[in-house]
């Protein structure tokens, strides 16, 4: 049921959390949680998304060798990646189904800026938090 309650929106998921579905079950191995992130980017996936952390996501929760921010940086879901590593979510190391996320980064800001698509705010600032990593102590 957690896992419709998600596809239908942010109320739906609310009254299943209420009724005590676990925000860290599973379907095959993925956790269902992440369908807040799956698909293109919406508000109502963005507050799904929260309500699920706020009642117990686990973000560092894995599916095979994917973490919840790779997963989410592959579909340039870049509001969701910020808010998981907020969150405590692991990032520093992660890749997003094996390539690294700095390069996703730089990948999605320069199509941004070629096709005259806004850039979120989001993106510029996980690049700097990225940099910021590869700086001497």
């Amino acid at each position: 049921p957690l896992l419709w309650g998600i596809h239908t929106g942010t109320a739906m998921t609310e009254l299943l959390l209420d009724a005590h579905a676990d925000p860290n079950s599973r379907d095959s191995g993925k956790p269902l949680w992440w369908e807040a992130f799956e698909g293109s980017y919406s508000e109502d996936n963005f507050r799904t998304l929260k309500l699920l952390l706020d009642r117990g996501a686990d973000v560092n929760l894995r599916y095979g060798e994917n973490g919840p921010v790779g997963w989410a940086a592959n579909r340039k879901n870049w509001q969701s990646v910020m808010l998981m590593i907020e969150r405590g979510a692991a990032w520093k190391d992660e890749r997003a189904f094996g390539t690294p996320i700095p390069h996703e980064l730089a990948y999605d800001l320069q199509a941004r800026k070629g096709s005259g698509e806004k850039i979120p705010d989001e993106l510029p600032k996980l690049i700097e938090m990225y940099e910021n990593l590869q700086q001497p102590q």
